[in-house]
């Protein structure tokens, strides 16, 4: 549906040359009095300044007609229109002079409403200044101030009428606010003084300027924060003194710093900072020195509010030392230091422990010495408390032996308690000389306590030579609870390790043996087993006593560790006794990778053949070795079989993992094919003719060919075998038996052929010969089979299929034919016989055999592609091409709402499918379309295509698995289009028209517009202009264009649209740039420029029309 807009526009009046029509009221009259002849402009005429409400003056000569005022700011480059039809006599006009932009240029033009040529100007250009003045800036010296004279100035944005002085104060500050008497003021500066008085305060007062007013009488708007001052009155103090305690000795000492911060920022020169004597005297240094090697003092700059002070090392300062700076002492304004009461230097630094050990360390049930050093010296008056915590049992006190300086040492014995654990030093309680007491610290240092006996935990055997036995170059891997001393096993001989270690069964070997420890861990043992090393599996290790761990525990297993086999077997081969096999017995033989469990027999069979699978019975299996047998059916088949072995065990009682490629091996049950047997004559004389030669050709499998029970002979050309009989001369019909066989005992016997023994002279039956199909060939659906004869043409020709009945031939001719249905025939090979019968003799062909392969259709479809294709987006809510293609042609049957689906994707199980209808096929069926012309979506949303298994082929074969889901067939429409059809604005760009028939003396408007973003077109039209019982047409008179549209294209402002007909709307323009006018606005903004010329004696009048906007 198209959007439409409709509205009337476009009132202006059209002036004429001849007869001048004027519009008053409403109602025209024609006039023929005086008309005004001159007129001249009294104000504004040159140099004012206007604002507000001014009155435009002239005077005038004759008192018929009106006037009308414009005014420019370009000296008539352009004008623009203040007021029309003001009646003669009226000679002022009140002009609001804020309704237009603030300037310097502008002119004023009177002129007669109905002869622009009676006018008159202004003199010279008059500004317009409807600006208040603004504070560009209000300063005040001294900034900061204490209590003295300040002078403030204050400049304004413009000149100023200094008749009018300006209200300054100063506020913010203590007590009433102070107000600045004025010494100047000239041009846009004022200039005025005051004096402050000691308020005891450091504050920033607000300058205040008001009531000033510009040349043009503007007054200013009330500034409260014109400009600030800062005012200091107030005394600084010391405020604190802040101790660290650098050289980490917690006294006040060389190195060490003092921070004093003051309350304000200070005058630092008052202060002797690079003189250690000087600076103690000014701070009032109660007691003590601050000492001069190393000394620095520093303020943080530019605040310079903390004087930081590094003490020299002859620094003497005690605790409790005080500081109060003298008078001398000021902030930056001058303000003495007025601090009440000295202030502290403390030493608050409580002391540390630096380090706490305890000898022995690892440490079992024995006495033990705990030494503890502090960070300074100590009250040894007070003695710590010193105790070993998370230790089994309760926690241990450490007695004290002595205590000097910072030096506290105790013992302790400890008991077994059978743990290997870490314990922790805690000490509490020391007082350093200033009795600042320490913080309790519970982790002061550590001790390893060990009275757990060791234990063999874990024997891990690696089947290093694949034997799947414990044997020679296998790897046993030890692992003890912990660490252990390797001095107590020895590592070099196999035999003592042997010993030490408990074996219980066997003999490690020393032909290639090792044994090495995790080093440093020294918790596993790698032991490389020695060629000659007799271990079974289950026999045990169990340490002696005199293994031990690192600090001397006894090893403690409880218990012997089995050395434990725990390898599956594997099938090292699995073989077929003849390979390929034929029908009949085959023999397999698994070798298996190690001794087997014999009592527990493998399941043996056989897969990848027509019966499948084939399970082999087991004949014997001793050791590793399994044997069986299976019958091979006669299946013609030439195929791959595969061997899959699963369930043996060795004699540990590893069950193996199945191995289902255990082997392979060929199975050919297809017999050889013999496609041509024949004889060297058509008949034989009884005497003179006493030898057959019989020629048998085969598809190059045979391995021997005998016909009626005697071997035939392969000549040079492979599969072509050949046999001499000698007949027995007795007239009658001999058939031909002739049987073939492969290396793998596949047989065929054929009745193939057979000859005539006749009399000596007797006349010869026809030659039939068969010339399609050709030996060997494999035929297709319905064939025409031809063959010809040597007596002129076939009379009665029959033919036999695979030795059946003989049917009558289609044609009797030269050459003959029969036509055959093959598809009546099982795929496969087959025998043809044609035989004739001429003046009561039969002829017989040679037999062909031909293949017959009729492929049926087991083939599932295949998706082939979708439209849209996946993943697609911004696709149209009403798309033309929704389908999805298939490679075969589709069973409409199963094409339906409930196989083929559209779903949404926030439905990922299609459980409600979107309703599209019913879908067809298309495309010779192979292509199944979704919806339909009236398919409309929804925008910005998700789809997917779902078809499901229902669908079928031709054939019946179903598809194999649902195609699509919500991310493997899912598109997204387009998003919603934004903005409706509307006309934003229209304003007129040339006032005045000229009736001289050219578009640049015409009337202009700019449309601004909005158009839908899913339409970006639109057309205009227009009714004729009327003025009373005037017409101005609009064919041949009007054109439109858009700023948003390429030069050159139409539309745009070289190749515009021109109205030829009134009412009715042109082609459709259509947008194809984005000015992005209004970027935050719904839809696309267009600007159409429509024109108006006015045509030559067109009559004057104020006209009118109506327009239509669609798209």
């Amino acid at each position: 549906m198209k959007n439409f807009l409709k509205e009337k526009m476009f009132k202006r009046t059209l002036l004429g040359m001849a007869l001048v029509i004027v519009a008053i009221g409403g109602v025209f009259v024609y006039q023929a009095n005086a008309a005004i002849t001159n007129i001249t402009v009294t104000a504004p005429n040159g140099g004012e300044v206007w604002s507000g409400h001014q009155d435009i003056t002239w005077t005038e000569v004759g008192d018929v007609s009106t006037v009308d005022i414009v005014y420019t700011t370009n000296n008539w480059q352009t004008s623009t229109l203040i007021t029309e039809g003001i009646a003669a006599g009226t000679r002022t006009f009140d002009w609001d002079t804020s309704s237009v932009a603030n300037g310097s240029n502008y002119l004023i033009k009177v002129y007669r409403s109905d002869n622009v040529n009676v006018y008159d100007t202004s003199n010279a250009v008059f500004e317009v200044d409807n600006v208040k003045p603004t504070v560009e800036s209000a300063t005040a010296v001294p900034n900061p101030a204490k209590d003295e004279e300040v002078t403030v100035t204050v400049v304004f944005s413009e000149t100023m009428d200094t008749t009018v002085p300006p209200v300054v104060t100063l506020t913010g500050l203590a007590g009433d606010d102070y107000t600045v008497t004025q010494s100047t003021y000239t041009g846009d500066t004022w200039v005025g003084t005051v004096t402050l008085t000691d308020g005891n305060e450091d504050a920033t007062g607000n300058i205040k300027v008001t009531t000033a007013q510009d040349l043009a009488t503007n007054v200013m708007l009330d500034n409260t924060t014109a400009g600030t001052i800062d005012v200091d009155t107030l005394n600084p103090t010391l405020n604190t003194i802040v101790w660290t305690d650098v050289d980490a000795s917690t006294a006040i000492s060389g190195t060490d710093t003092l921070t004093v911060t003051f309350s304000e920022a200070m005058d630092t020169a008052t202060l002797t900072t690079a003189d250690p004597v000087a600076l103690a005297t000014e701070l009032g240094l109660s007691a003590g020195i601050f000492g001069a090697t190393g000394f620095t003092a520093t303020w943080n700059t530019p605040t310079n509010t903390i004087l930081t002070i590094t003490l020299g090392t002859e620094t003497t300062i005690v605790s409790g030392a005080t500081l109060n700076p003298t008078d001398g002492v000021t902030d930056v304004i001058g303000n003495a230091d007025a601090t009440a009461d000295p202030v502290a230097i403390t030493d608050n630094v409580r002391p540390t422990v630096e380090s706490a050990t305890a000898v022995p360390n690892p440490a079992k049930n024995e006495a033990v010495t705990v030494t503890v050093v502090f960070s300074e010296t100590m009250n040894t008056t007070v003695p710590p408390v010193v105790t070993l915590t998370d230790l089994a049992g309760d926690d241990y006190t450490v007695t004290q032996s002595t205590y000097t300086g910072d030096t506290w040492v105790g013992t302790v014995t400890l008991t077994d308690g059978n743990e290997d654990a870490t314990g922790n030093i805690k000490v509490t309680t020391a007082q350093d000389l200033a009795t600042n007491v320490m913080l309790d610290n519970t982790t002061a240092g550590t001790i390893d306590v060990d009275t757990l006996n060791p234990t063999l935990n874990t024997i891990v055997w690696t089947d290093v030579d694949a034997s799947t036995a414990i044997s020679g170059t296998d790897t046993l891997t030890v692992t003890f609870s912990e660490a252990m001393d390797t001095a107590t096993l020895t590592t070099a001989d196999p035999v003592a390790l042997a010993t030490e270690l408990g074996l219980s069964a066997g003999i490690f070997g020393a032909t290639g043996f090792t044994a090495t420890w995790n080093t440093p861990t020294n918790t596993i043992l790698t032991i490389t087993l020695g060629t000659e090393t007799t271990i079974v599996s289950g026999a045990t290790l169990n340490p002696t006593d005199g293994v031990t761990d690192v600090i001397g525990n006894a090893d403690a297993t409880a218990d012997p560790v089995a050395i434990t086999d725990n390898v599956k077997p594997t099938v090292t081969s699995a073989t077929v006794g003849s390979d390929p096999a034929g029908p009949g017995v085959a023999t397999i033989t698994v070798v298996f990778s190690e001794l087997m469990d014999t009592a527990t027999p493998p399941t043996i069979r056989i897969t990848g053949l027509a019966t499948n699978p084939y399970t082999v019975t087991q004949s014997s299996y001793t050791a590793n070795t399994w044997v069986g047998t299976f019958t091979v059916l006669d299946n013609n088949e030439a195929a791959t079989a595969t061997i899959t072995v699963s369930g043996a065990k060795d004699v540990a009682t590893n069950t193996m993992l199945a191995d289902n490629t255990a082997g392979t091996f060929g199975v050919d049950t297809i017999a050889p094919v013999i496609s041509n047997v024949n004889v060297d004559k058509t008949a034989y004389q009884a005497t003179l003719d006493p030898i057959v030669v019989v020629t048998i050709v085969e598809n190059n499998t045979a391995d021997t060919v005998k016909v009626n029970g005697f071997d035939a002979t392969e000549t040079a050309i492979p599969g072509t075998w050949t046999y001499s009989l000698t007949h027995g001369g007795v007239i009658g019909r001999y058939s031909l038996s002739i049987d073939a066989a492969d290396i793998t005992g596949n047989t065929i016997q054929q009745f193939a052929t057979s000859y005539d023994v006749v009399a000596d002279g007797a006349p010869a039956a026809p030659v039939i010969a068969i010339t399609n199909p050709t030996a060997g060939a494999t035929l297709l659906a319905t064939t025409t089979l031809t063959f010809t004869t040597n007596s002129g043409a076939t009379t009665n020709a029959q033919v036999s299929i695979d030795g059946g009945a003989y049917t009558a031939a289609t044609t009797n001719a030269n050459p003959g034919t029969y036509v055959l249905d093959t598809t009546s025939l099982a795929n496969g090979s087959h025998t043809l016989r044609v035989k004739d019968t001429v003046s009561g003799l039969t002829g017989y062909s040679d037999y062909v055999t031909f293949l017959v392969s009729n492929a049926s259709d087991t083939t599932s479809p295949l998706f082939v592609s979708q439209v849209p294709a996946a993943s697609s987006t911004n696709v149209s809510i009403t798309p033309d091409d929704l389908y999805v293609s298939f490679n075969e042609a589709l069973d409409p049957t199963t094409i339906g709402s409930t196989t083929v689906m559209l779903c949404l994707v926030d439905d990922p199980t299609c459980a409600t499918p979107v309703n599209i209808g019913s879908p067809m096929l298309m495309e010779n069926q192979k292509m199944i379309r979704l919806g339909g012309p009236n398919l409309i979506l929804d925008n910005a949303t998700s789809y997917w295509i779902k078809v499901t298994t229902g669908i079928a082929d031709l054939a019946g074969n179903h598809l194999l698995a649902d195609y699509g889901s919500p991310t493997t067939s899912q598109f997204t429409t387009e998003s919603a289009p934004t903005g409706a059809l509307a006309v934003d604005n229209i304003s007129q760009i040339r006032y005045w028209g000229v009736a001289n028939g050219g578009y640049d003396n015409g009337w202009e408007w700019v449309m601004s517009a909005t158009i839908p973003t899913n339409a970006n077109h639109f057309h205009l039209k227009f009714a004729d202009w009327t003025s009373g019982g005037n017409t101005l047409p609009v064919a041949g008179n009007m054109k439109y264009w858009s700023e948003e549209i390429t030069s050159g294209l139409r539309g745009s402002a070289s190749n515009p649209v021109f109205i030829t007909a009134a009412n009715t709307y042109p082609d459709d323009i259509i947008l194809n740039i984005d000015n992005n006018t209004s970027p935050n606005a719904p839809g696309m903004q267009t600007k159409i420029h429509i024109q108006v010329q006015i045509p030559s004696g067109q009559a004057g009048g104020s006209y009118s029309t109506s327009y239509g906007l669609e798209n």
